[in-house]
């Protein structure tokens, strides 16, 4: 789903789904704001930097199939969680680079717009 690694003072938060086209799923949502919150508090850390796995896709956005929409109000926060993590980069005060290696489409997209440099 999700790959999160430290490399100096980067972080590299990497989507790893490839044949999937590396979705927003609910549990890669997850992932990624607990390795935000890592490397938001991680004082060795300057820059994080957000990727997709493979090189034809960067992410195609939700998660479809995994009933992600499937219960409207029981999955209400699980679908916030796209909000938090947006939230997270912005007030986390470290720099955040999206390295899009192929389509970003949908909420992809916006993981991408939401960083400082795509």
């Amino acid at each position: 789903m999700l790959r999160y690694e430290k490399d100096g003072p980067r972080a590299t938060i990497t989507l790893d789904d490839p044949e999937r086209r590396n979705p927003l799923s609910a549990e890669a949502m997850e992932q990624m704001r607990e390795a935000l919150l890592d490397a938001t508090t991680d004082p060795e850390i300057r820059v994080i930097v957000f990727t997709g796995a493979g090189d034809r896709v960067f992410s195609a956005g939700g998660d479809l199939s995994g009933g992600f929409f499937d219960d409207p109000i029981g999955l209400h926060e699980t679908r916030g969680l796209i909000s938090e993590v947006f939230r997270l980069m912005r007030r986390g005060g470290k720099p955040t680079i999206a390295r899009v290696n192929g389509h970003a489409l949908a909420g992809g997209f916006g993981l991408a717009a939401a960083c400082d440099i795509g």
